[in-house]
């Protein structure tokens, strides 16, 4: 059958991206970075020929990391850009398949501290090189902390996972501390509305690539692949020139 629903809302997911970008005067690259990844986990779907756990990675990866840009860009630059880009890439690897206890634990730790510091570094609101530090030397602790109560209560659970999420959670407390809470609100204050912008942008790529995926999985079985190929890229093609248009004609 056609998937009417998810790709009813890939293209209110992109139209809201595209009406999003224009808005706040976006660069044409984000709009270019967008229909790039589109096409490629397109496809990748098409030549796959299903939606299997390879397939979603590569969207979600690709997903995390164009909305990870697109945020961090209109928060602090490119700084920013680059390390929210990174934590979203990671982040979507981790949801696209059932990870173990102790990758979602470790990638958490990491991304915590990047996202801080890339916001840090993008905004200059604060020498970020002096709260990564400080968010090492919390995360040891917390990883050491871990390890002891994981061994004092000999748990049955996953091997280190206990000294992992303590490494997360030391290395969370670490950053913002180091960093400084008043730091912190300085920096999302210099990114002002855009930074409000970028995050809604970022999930509705997210949503986006998250429906058409869906809609691929359903319309490769009953149709050609090239017609599900043109399907899905004329689904975001549209939602996003929708957007722009919503924005030239009323706003």
């Amino acid at each position: 059958m056609f998937p009417i629903g998810p790709l009813a809302i890939a293209v209110g997911s992109y139209a809201l991206t595209g009406w999003i970008l224009t808005k706040s005067d976006a660069p044409l690259w984000m709009l270019s970075l967008i229909c790039g990844a589109d096409w490629l986990w397109a496809a990748i779907l098409v030549a796959e020929g299903s939606a299997t756990p390879e397939v979603w990675l590569a969207a979600l990866v690709l997903a995390g990391a164009v909305g990870g840009a697109i945020a961090g860009n209109q928060a602090g630059g490119m700084v920013t850009a680059v390390a929210w880009a990174l934590v979203g890439a990671g982040l979507g690897a981790i949801a696209s398949f059932e990870a173990e206890s102790r990758a979602v634990a470790g990638v958490l730790a990491v991304a915590s501290v990047v996202t801080v510091a890339g916001l840090m570094a993008g905004t200059g609101s604060l020498n970020w090189v002096r709260a990564v530090v400080e968010a090492l030397c919390w995360g040891i602790a917390g990883l050491i902390c871990g390890l002891v109560v994981e061994v004092t209560v000999n748990s049955r659970g996953s091997a280190g996972l206990g000294g992992l999420i303590g490494l997360a959670i030391g290395t969370t407390v670490g950053i913002v501390t180091g960093a400084g809470v008043g730091a912190i609100v300085q920096a999302l204050a210099i990114a002002g509305s855009k930074g409000i912008y970028g995050a809604w942008a970022a999930i509705g790529v997210i949503a986006g690539a998250i429906a058409r995926m869906v809609a691929g999985e359903r319309s490769i079985g009953c149709s050609s692949r090239l017609y599900t190929f043109i399907l899905l890229v004329a689904t975001s093609g549209f939602g996003l020139w929708l957007g722009n248009w919503l924005v030239d004609r009323f706003f």
